[in-house]
């Protein structure tokens, strides 16, 4: 992952063509930084794909007959433009995990070692970052931090928490993708409300 790289959001005309626009000209900018992967985000996640569409429309930001596939994130690296793998995530994508829903996640599923190997694969990707090297091993060796009981594992766990933006990002759409996340909130909201119950009672 290279340092100090510029990422821009665009429309997608077509394939290797995209079209930058001047966001922060929007009703929805906000401060964000366009230029990062997490200002992106932080920008898209608070608006559907078709507020942002309709915005620019209403601007005269582009052309009415524009073409127009979807959304997507681009950097600049060998003498070409190339596309963010993991798409864009707006408001609709409420399916995407958290970094706290992620390690709740993985929580629940310590005695799942099917489900932990998949989570190790999701974050098996190919970086000299040490912090997720270091999270990494955590995983692989979960059983040792668990003889630690659950403020071990969960000590180890919050390493996740270090691990520069671009990866967590790829972690978290790679792994939402490929697990029922639905099933999994259900689970902890119906938790979460039967904890409350058992307060109030």
């Amino acid at each position: 992952m290279e340092k100090g790289r510029k990422y821009l959001l665009t429309i997608k005309r077509g394939n290797n063509d995209y079209l930058p626009l001047e966001w922060n000209l929007t009703s929805f900018y906000a401060g964000e930084n366009l230029c990062t992967l997490e200002g992106i985000d932080e920008f898209t996640r608070k608006l559907t794909r078709v507020d942002l569409l309709s915005d620019v429309l209403s601007k005269n930001m582009i052309d009415g007959e524009e073409m127009f596939m979807d959304y997507a994130i681009i950097y600049y690296e060998k003498g070409k433009n190339r596309e963010v793998k993991e798409g864009t995530v707006f408001l609709e994508d409420i399916n995407v995990l958290s970094e706290s829903m992620f390690l709740m996640f993985i929580l629940d599923n310590l005695e799942d070692k099917k489900m932990l190997s998949l989570i190790y694969n999701m974050c098996d990707i190919k970086s000299d970052s040490k912090k997720l090297y270091e999270f990494k091993y955590v995983l692989k060796n979960i059983n040792i931090f668990k003889d630690r009981g659950m403020n071990g594992v969960i000590g180890a766990l919050s390493l996740f928490k270090d691990i520069e933006y671009e990866l967590k990002r790829k972690i978290l759409v790679r792994l939402s993708k490929r697990i029922s996340i639905q099933d999994f909130f259900e689970r902890n909201i119906s938790s979460l409300t039967k904890e409350n119950d058992d307060k109030v009672a």
